[in-house]
């Protein structure tokens, strides 16, 4: 794991520093260079909702289905 870990963090600051962002940013229209291409936007709150929500409903399904052993 330390090796997967530090490759990818080797790659990702390499990336960076030749210019290939990871394209992600809370204010996301600041650059207009790329206005060309269509790209989904979603607020915050839609994609916290959509990353938490698996685990929400794996958590919930988990104390349904064995609700004695957690107490």
């Amino acid at each position: 794991m330390s090796v997967l870990s530090s490759t990818s963090l080797a790659y990702l600051g390499f990336s960076e520093v030749t210019g290939q962002h990871l394209n992600y940013s809370k204010f996301w229209n600041v650059d207009s260079s790329k206005s060309a291409i269509k790209q989904i936007k979603l607020s915050s709150r839609t994609g916290m909702l959509i990353l938490y929500t698996p685990a929400f409903l794996a958590a919930f399904t988990s104390f349904v289905l064995f609700p004695h052993k957690y107490f």
